[in-house]
């Protein structure tokens, strides 16, 4: 079930950059929850698969890489051009989807690394916006097998991980979101979270499927109603830093991600009809590709519709989000089967090789 998951999440990334502004805090719960997930998974086949092979560290970093990068650099490729030729749309759809204007942009969009840096300042210019975060994932990636392999470096990361949070949630004064969200030392925490969940919670239990359904459903009534629950459900992109359920609310959502999570990881699947599981993988394979696509779909639907951008669809709307949904699954597929699933078979020789 860790496919209907990580669809969720990816549409919750998509309604975060689509819908109005008051939605804005779902995607920050869902690239936490990405994140937490990203620790667990990792930490997993790491422990069952790679630290079992020969060169095990060169054949999981490729693995990885061939993971994120062959689909990421195909939408950049299309983000790019849509840049070029419709530039106020782009702009207007985000704020950062800008052609760049030097070599160090460039490199910073191509190899990815360079979407945002230690303390969490992000380029300006990034074609694929939400690949902020896979900048973040990539430096974890490379990190996890030294930081997993032992319970004991596991206890050294979390406790600097707790210590920062703790540092710059309770020390420093109006901390914004770039030190408390977009750093690295800030994902430290949950990706510690995904790890520790694997590393420490081993016992099988067994699961009744239904429970980990709740638990999605719980989660998604949380991303949405939490302008409601923390008391603000209307606010602009200037009240970010200050929004409750961005300080508190963040940390409680990454909870809940964790519970997910662990239930998730114990449920027993075998009690799954053959098509429900065949419908979470499917879902689980359209997951990334939406995560990319979504900003171009909605670049495409408004130059076709609204080409001067007048209209309610050219920016954040319920509209545009609705429009964009089945034309960005109906992409993801094609990205899925185009690129992801041709580069599935070579990571998978990658892994049996010698």
């Amino acid at each position: 079930m860790f496919g209907t998951y990580r669809y969720i999440l990816a549409l919750m990334v998509a309604i975060a950059h689509l819908a109005p502004i008051n939605m804005v805090h779902v995607g920050f719960y869902a690239v936490f929850g990405f994140f937490t997930l990203s620790g667990y998974l990792m930490t997993l086949v790491l422990h069952t698969t790679y630290y079992k092979l020969p060169h095990s560290y060169e054949k999981y970093t490729a693995n990885r890489l061939l993971r994120i990068l062959p689909s990421y650099w195909v939408v950049l490729f299309f983000s790019a051009l849509a840049a070029a030729y419709f530039p106020i749309i782009s702009k207007a759809i985000h704020e950062r989807l800008q052609w760049p204007d030097s070599i160090g942009d460039w490199i910073a969009n191509i190899f990815v690394l360079g979407l945002t840096i230690l303390d969490g300042r992000r380029s300006v210019f990034n074609l694929v916006p939400p690949a902020w975060s896979l900048s973040v994932e990539i430096v974890f990636w490379l990190l996890m097998p030294f930081l997993v392999r032992s319970k004991a470096r596991l206890y050294v990361w979390g406790f600097f991980a707790i210590a920062y949070t703790i540092f710059v949630s309770a020390f420093i004064e109006n901390s914004p979101l770039n030190i408390r969200y977009y750093s690295h030392l800030a994902a430290a925490l949950p990706f510690f979270s995904g790890a520790a969940i694997y590393m420490l919670t081993k016992r099988p239990l067994n699961i009744r499927p239904s429970y980990g359904f709740i638990l999605i459903l719980v989660s998604i009534v949380f991303y949405i109603a939490a302008g409601w629950i923390y008391g603000t459900p209307s606010y602009s992109i200037n009240d970010l830093n200050n929004l409750p359920m961005l300080n508190s609310g963040l940390y409680a959502a990454m909870i809940l991600n964790c519970i997910t999570i662990y239930f998730l990881s114990r449920i027993d699947t075998s009690a799954l009809p053959e098509k429900i599981m065949k419908m979470d993988k499917l879902l689980g394979n359209l997951s990334y590709p939406i995560f990319l696509l979504h900003i171009f779909t909605a670049i495409v639907i408004v130059a076709i519709v609204d080409n001067t951008c007048t209209g309610i669809i050219c920016g954040r709307s319920w509209q545009l989000t609705a429009m964009a949904f089945p034309i960005v699954n109906i992409l993801a597929i094609g990205l899925w089967l185009g690129v992801e699933k041709p580069v599935s078979i070579i990571r998978e020789k990658i892994k049996k090789k010698c």
